[in-house]
């Protein structure tokens, strides 16, 4: 791959701010998050990839990437896209500083990365 790629990375929040915007509790809360989790499970990366490059509803778009929403098994789901590149591509899941960047670089803020 010669260049950067975006992935999306689904993040349940039950609703904008990841607060519980549902109603219902966390008892409901916790319901929606375990439906979440289980349909989300049952998907590999390339089918969560073509979920969301298929049925997302695109957001903002700024300094770290793109946004957008999607629904899973009746929640709404934010989605974060990020630029990602053939290195990060080598290294699926990996939290690793695989750039050797100082502690104090802020991917698009104020660094040259």
């Amino acid at each position: 791959m010669s260049g950067p790629t975006t992935t999306g990375a689904p993040a349940a929040t039950g609703g904008s701010g990841g607060g519980d915007s549902g109603g219902g509790g966390s008892g409901a809360r916790l319901l929606r998050h375990e439906r979440l989790s289980a349909a989300l499970a049952l998907r590999g990366d390339d089918a969560v990839a073509a979920l969301v490059d298929g049925d997302a509803r695109p957001g903002a778009a700024g300094i770290g990437g793109r946004t957008a929403t999607l629904d899973v098994a009746g929640v709404p789901v934010f989605v974060k896209q990020v630029p990602v590149t053939a290195l990060d591509l080598r290294h699926p899941h990996s939290t690793a500083n695989l750039f050797g960047l100082p502690m104090c670089y802020q991917y698009g803020v104020g660094s040259t990365g």
